[in-house]
């Protein structure tokens, strides 16, 4: 029988604006100056490299010749991700977001139906006899549920939907109580998680 947790918000935290406005002014007028400079260096590089790559192509032997197929099996292949009683998780690289942890696909021995056709990012967490998942509703917006797993019946169950993040902490508290703590960018939420005493 799955664990039964009950789950709710219980702090809202506002990031404070930081930073100075005469130095953010000074910053873009720097940048602004810096740019263009920047760009003929990045075009300079761009044809260095460009030469240094057709002269390598010359004096290449055929004899050498490199296996793409090769580098594009890694990416497919399943790799343990976690385990733990007789739960084993596999992952398969999905790919990632720009300032945010890879999405991954997931499955299991045995096999759990609920991860089949899921994203999931690569934060999990281990309690008592399950591990807490996140999996991720978008790719395009931060948007995930928390999972937790039963590893020892391997029943999965969503315990929150549709958090505003992807940076995720949890610790367990000093009334044996767990604490997830969200990063949404703008704030901070915190869930506290009871499990059931019966």
């Amino acid at each position: 029988m799955l664990k039964q947790f009950h789950i709710q918000l219980t702090d809202r935290i506002k990031k404070p604006n930081a930073g100075n406005g005469f130095r953010n002014t000074l910053l873009r007028i720097g940048s602004i100056v810096v740019y263009p400079i920047a760009l003929v260096i990045g075009l300079f590089l761009m044809i260095l490299v460009g030469i240094f790559s057709i002269f390598q192509k010359l004096f290449l032997t055929k004899g050498k010749s490199i296996d793409i197929a090769q580098d594009h099996d890694l990416n497919d292949r399943w790799a343990i991700l976690t385990e733990q009683n007789k739960l084993k998780i596999f992952q398969k690289y999905r790919g990632e977001v720009r300032f945010a942890p890879t999405y991954l696909s997931l499955k299991s021995e045995p096999a759990n139906e609920f991860l089949d056709g899921k994203i999931f990012g690569d934060w999990f967490f281990y309690y008592r006899q399950g591990i807490f998942l996140q999996q991720w509703n978008s790719i395009d917006k931060p948007d995930t549920n928390l999972i937790f797993i039963d590893t020892t019946t391997f029943d999965a169950k969503v315990l929150q939907e549709n958090i505003p993040s992807v940076l995720w902490d949890i610790v367990e508290t000093d009334t044996k109580e767990l604490q997830l703590t969200c990063d949404t960018g703008k704030e901070i939420l915190k869930y506290k998680i009871e499990l059931d005493k019966t």
